[in-house]
């Protein structure tokens, strides 16, 4: 099994950000989940 994945994060001030992230999981030989899994979210830091 392999997986590959991308995320960020995008500061509008010191005390709020947006984050996101996608990953997408390739199965070998049958065993174990494939395909994307998605997060994104925002961040606010108090």
């Amino acid at each position: 099994m392999w997986d590959v994945g991308v995320g960020g994060i995008a500061r509008f001030r010191n005390d709020v950000s947006l984050y996101a992230e996608a990953d997408y999981r390739k199965v070998i030989d049958g065993n174990g989940a494939k395909g994307w899994r998605y997060n994104a979210g925002v961040r606010w830091t108090f």
